[in-house]
C-alpha cells in the first residue's frame, strides 16, 4: 500500500461578506468613492482541521465580497501571510503534503484579502492538526487504526499489513443536463467502498476530463462547442488508487447558438467559485435564447457594472447580474442603458424609466431615493437613446438635444457648474446629436457632422464642466465610453481612442495614456465599438468581434485571461448583430 501518493483535496471556499450596496439596490453614503462597507468583511470557510503525513493537500482560496446579500463581487487579490512549511501557493490553491517530521503537530494557515473598493481588507485562519500514517487495520477491514508507522515522502507499508486492492464500486444512476451551449452539468449516486471513497473521474467521449469530491451534487463541464453532442460516463477511486470501472454512459447536446441569442464573457457566477467564474470563451444566456432582438447599435442590450440588460421580442427588459437568474422589469421598450449601479429604459412613448441606485438623483425623479423597481423620470418626453455613468444619467431626445440628471462634481451634466441635480437639465450648445455615451463621471456626444463631443472628467484637476469639442478625429459613425477612455468608430471603417491605456485599451501596441485620438492597430470594416471598464470590444461588418485591453477575467473571449494591448478575434463568433461591454465582461447579441 503506497500511503505516500494518496491524495486528497480540501477546498476552503472563502466569503468575505460586505454590506456595500454596489449594484444600487441599497444605497451607501461616504467614502472615497461615495460609499462604505459596514459591517467590515468576514471569513467563513470549513477546509479542514486535519492532515495525514504524505497525502497531498489543495486549500482552493476564492475571496469574494457579497454586496446586500445579493450579489458576489471577487476580490482583487489574496496573499498568504503564514504558512506551514513545505507549503506553497499555486495560482488560487494552496498546496501541502506534510512530511513525517510534522507529525503530531499543529499548523497555522494565515491568509488576507487586497483591499476592496470600500478600502475593506479581510483575514482568515485556521489550524491544521498532522496526523501519523495510519495502517490498514488487519482485525477491522474498512477501518483505520490508530496504529502509527514510520512514512517517508515516497511512502511507506506497515510491517504485516497487505494492500488495499479493492477497487469502489460503480457509480450509478448519471444523469446529465444542459446549462448552456457550451456547459452541462452531471451528478450520479456514489459509488461505496471497503475504506474510503477518494472521488470520482469524469470522462467524455471515453477521454479523462477531471476529478472531483462528493457526489449527487451538479458537476459542471465547460468549454464545450455549441450544438454538440457529447457522451460522459463516471468512475470511483479510492485512496490506495484503485479505480472502480465507468460507469453506464449518457449522452446529451449542447445548446444552438441561434439568432437572438445574447452570448456573455468574462466574469460570470455561473457554476462553482474558482471553476467558472472566468469565462474565456463566449456562452450563450440560457434564458435569453431565442428571445432577443437588435434595434440598432447595441440599444437592445447593454451592461455597466455588474449588470446586463437585454430588450426581448415582445417589448419586455431582462435583466441579470453576471450570469446570474434573470427578472423582468418592463414592457413597450425600445431602448435601454445600464449604468454602473442604476438602468434607464426608453419605452415606446418616449419615456424614461429608471431603476437601482438614485444616490445622486441619476433617476431624475426629484429624489435620491433607490429603488428596485422602475420610477419614471419626470419631464422627459421623445426620448432616443440613454446612458448611464457613476451616477449620472443622458438623455438623447429624438430633436437632437441632449439632457441629464444626477452627480455633476466633475462636470458631467455640461450645464457649466458642478452642482447636481435630480431632474433632467438641459446640456447647453449641443444640438443635431446622434450618439451619446457615459461611464464614471465622463459623457460623451457624437453630432450628425461627425464630430465628438466631451465633458466631465476623472478628476478634480482635470475635468471639462461643459462639451468640449475632441480634437484630431473626424467623420465618426460610432462612440462608447469607458472608465477613462473612449472609442470611435470612423466611416472609413478604422477605430480611434484615447485616455487612459493603463491595460492597452487603446489597442495602440503601448501602455501608454494619449490625451488625442489614436488608432487601434489591424482593424477595418469596423461599425460599431462598445468600452467596459478597461477592456474595448469592435463589431466589424462581416459579424465578427474583436477585443483588447484588460483581460483579467476572460472579458476578452480569446480562451485566456491575458490582457491585450491590440485587438484578438473573440473566439466562436459569427454572424453578430450587437455588442455591449461593461465591468470585466462582455455581451454580444447574434
Amino acid at each position: 500500500m503506497n500511503i505516500g501518493k494518496r491524495t486528497a483535496v480540501i477546498v476552503a471556499t472563502i466569503l468575505v461578506l460586505a454590506a456595500c450596496s454596489f449594484l444600487g439596490l441599497e444605497g451607501c453614503g461616504g467614502g472615497d468613492d461615495g460609499r462604505t462597507c459596514s459591517p467590515p468583511p468576514h471569513f467563513t470557510s470549513a477546509p479542514g482541521t486535519t492532515a495525514v503525513v504524505g497525502q497531498q493537500y489543495f486549500y482552493e482560496v476564492h475571496a469574494f465580497h457579497l454586496c446586500d446579500s445579493f450579489l458576489p463581487f471577487p476580490c482583487s487579490d489574496w496573499h498568504a501571510i503564514q504558512l506551514p512549511p513545505g507549503a506553497r501557493v499555486d495560482g488560487r490553491f494552496i498546496l501541502w503534503t506534510p512530511t513525517p517530521s510534522q507529525a503530531n503537530r499543529n499548523f497555522r494557515f494565515k491568509i488576507e484579502t487586497e483591499r476592496d473598493w470600500c478600502g475593506k481588507t479581510a483575514i482568515q485562519e485556521w489550524t491544521v492538526h498532522v496526523r501519523p500514517v495510519a495502517a490498514f487495520s488487519t482485525s477491522a477491514v474498512g477501518g483505520l487504526s490508530g496504529t502509527a508507522v514510520a512514512s517517508t515522502d515516497s511512502g511507506a507499508s506497515s510491517t504485516g499489513t497487505p494492500p488495499d486492492t479493492n477497487a469502489p464500486s460503480v457509480p450509478t444512476e448519471l444523469s446529465a443536463r444542459r446549462i448552456s451551449a457550451s456547459e452541462v452539468d452531471l451528478a450520479w449516486n456514489g459509488s461505496s467502498d471497503n475504506v474510503a471513497v477518494a472521488g470520482y473521474k469524469l470522462y467524455r467521449d471515453g477521454m479523462y476530463v477531471k476529478s472531483v469530491t462528493g457526489s449527487g451534487l451538479w458537476t459542471g463541464d465547460a468549454g464545450l462547442d455549441f450544438n454538440t453532442q457529447y457522451s460522459y460516463s463516471i468512475s470511483a477511486y479510492d485512496f490506495a488508487g484503485n479505480e472502480s470501472a465507468q460507469s453506464a454512459s449518457i449522452g446529451i447536446r449542447t445548446l444552438e447558438f441561434l439568432p437572438g441569442n445574447v452570448v456573455h464573457w468574462g466574469l460570470s457566477y455561473k457554476g462553482s467559485p474558482g471553476i467558472d467564474w472566468a469565462r474565456a470563451i463566449p456562452d450563450v444566456e440560457m434564458d435569453c435564447r431565442v428571445s432577443c432582438k437588435s434595434l440598432g447599435s447595441g440599444s437592445a442590450i447593454s451592461q455597466g457594472g455588474g449588470q446586463s440588460l437585454a430588450v426581448q421580442l415582445d417589448g419586455s427588459v431582462l435583466r441579470w447580474w453576471y450570469g446570474s437568474s434573470p427578472d423582468f422589469l418592463l414592457r413597450n421598450v425600445t431602448a435601454v442603458g445600464a449604468g454602473d449601479a442604476h438602468g434607464l429604459a426608453i419605452q415606446s412613448d418616449g419615456t424614461v424609466w429608471g431603476w437601482g441606485s438614485n444616490w445622486d438623483g441619476q433617476l431624475g425623479d426629484g429624489t435620491t431615493n433607490d429603488t428596485r423597481t422602475p420610477i419614471q423620470m419626470l419631464n422627459v418626453s421623445q426620448a432616443a437613446a440613454v446612458a448611464g455613468g457613476f451616477s449620472h444619467s443622458l438623455i438623447l431626445k429624438s430633436d437632437g438635444a441632449v439632457w441629464a440628471t444626477g452627480g455633476n462634481s466633475l462636470g458631467q451634466l455640461g450645464d457649466g457648474t458642478t452642482n447636481g441635480h435630480t431632474t433632467v437639465i438641459q446640456v447647453p450648445t449641443l444640438s443635431s446629436i446622434i450618439a451619446i455615451a457615459a461611464s464614471a463621471d465622463q459623457s460623451l456626444a457624437l453630432k450628425s457632422d461627425g464630430t465628438v463631443w466631451a465633458w466631465g472628467g476623472t478628476d478634480s484637476s482635470s475635468y471639462h464642466s461643459t462639451p468640449t469639442l475632441v480634437a484630431g478625429i473626424s467623420n465618426v459613425i460610432a462612440i462608447s465610453q469607458g472608465r477613462g477612455f473612449a472609442l470611435a468608430a470612423k466611416a472609413d471603417g478604422t477605430v480611434w481612442a484615447w485616455g487612459s491605456n493603463s491595460d492597452g485599451q487603446l489597442g495602440d501596441g503601448t501602455n501608454t495614456d494619449q490625451t488625442v485620438p489614436v488608432q487601434v492597430m489591424g482593424l477595418t470594416n469596423v461599425m460599431t465599438v462598445a468600452a467596459g471598464y478597461d477592456h474595448a470590444l469592435a463589431l466589424r461588418t462581416d459579424g465578427t468581434v474583436w477585443a483588447w485591453g484588460s483581460n483579467s477575467d476572460g472579458q476578452l473571449g480569446d480562451g485566456t485571461t491575458i490582457s491585450k494591448n491590440v485587438p484578438v478575434q473573440v473566439l466562436r463568433l459569427a454572424q453578430v448583430k450587437a455588442i455591449a461591454a461593461g465591468w470585466r465582461q462582455s455581451l454580444a447579441l447574434r
